[in-house]
């Protein structure tokens, strides 16, 4: 379920307008090159999330991109300039598959040596 506390939406929104006005203000703070994605989580594809992404979809005027019969993601988004607004849903199986990718962070150590071969 999407965070639609009327607190928190405006606190967010104000801190994106304050960001904007101090780098704004600070010509020499550097901006990313390419811009930048904000991303909204719905509930996993299974409970719900599908529904959820449609509808942000049909308020954006998007459409949305179903590559979850590939392990992929049900999402949908709107640029706004260098600004990506967009709204993703990750099926169980996704989810449990990415747990288990990253059980093993931290487990491997590279070699020094195969990187500067």
């Amino acid at each position: 379920m999407f965070n639609t506390d009327p607190d928190v939406r405006a606190a967010f929104i104000t801190a994106l307008r304050q960001l904007a006005d101090f780098l704004d203000a600070n010509p020499d703070l550097p901006v990313p090159p390419y811009g930048i994605s904000i991303d909204v989580h719905a509930e996993r594809t299974d409970d719900g999330g599908k529904a959820e992404v449609d509808s942000v979809a049909e308020q954006l005027g998007a459409h949305v991109r179903d590559d979850t019969a590939r392990g992929g993601h049900y999402h949908t988004g709107r640029d706004f300039g260098y600004v990506h607004y967009g709204v993703v849903s990750v099926s169980s199986d996704s989810y449990r598959q990415y747990l288990a990718d990253s059980s093993y962070q931290g487990c491997v150590t590279p070699d020094p040596e195969a990187a500067s071969a």
